[in-house]
């Protein structure tokens, strides 16, 4: 499914995504995408778009929502959150390995 950050909340620490609506995995002009709010975990975020898009089990394994979330800017696919974290550990902050 196709996500959008719409906003960053650094103060509460929280983001807004934009969604197509149920089984939709991308942005259709004729119909108005959804909006989620204060989110603020991953996990909480990928339950709640399993749920919308209705091919989620009834209940949802315990997964791991870095890993699973993957982002795609420019239209390039950049990895999944939790590589994109390790990358960025690398490169500002080398000596903590």
């Amino acid at each position: 499914m196709f996500l959008q950050l719409i906003e960053m909340d650094k103060n509460a620490g929280t983001l807004n995504f934009s969604y197509p609506p149920g089984p939709a995995e991308w942005h259709k002009d004729d119909i108005a995408d959804k909006t989620i709010e204060n989110v603020m975990s991953l996990q909480a975020l990928e339950t709640l778009l399993c749920k919308e898009s209705g091919k989620a089990p009834e209940k949802l394994p315990n997964g791991n929502a870095w890993k699973t979330i993957r982002v795609i800017r420019k239209g390039e696919d950049i990895g999944c959150v939790f590589d994109i974290r390790v990358k960025y550990h690398q490169q500002y902050y080398p000596d903590m390995e």
